[in-house]
């Protein structure tokens, strides 16, 4: 997953879609150096072109964001 100024966010694990309509609303991204982290970006405002995901927010944000350690 990309962020903002081309920065690589990480690697897309997984998604959570909503159960009515089906669509993607949260991904489940690995960061951190040793890819021990686990964090939830929204996906609500990301574009999506091919494989690329492209979340409108920057490392620190993703860092922030709720997580699961693996």
């Amino acid at each position: 997953m990309m962020g903002t100024g081309n920065s690589t966010l990480g690697t897309v694990d997984g998604l959570y879609a909503d159960r009515k309509d089906g669509h993607p609303t949260f991904a489940t991204v690995t960061t951190g150096a040793s890819g021990s982290k686990t964090s939830l970006v929204p996906l609500d405002r990301a574009e999506f072109s091919g494989e690329q995901v492209t979340a409108p927010d920057d490392k620190d944000k993703v860092a922030d964001a709720p997580t699961t350690m693996s």
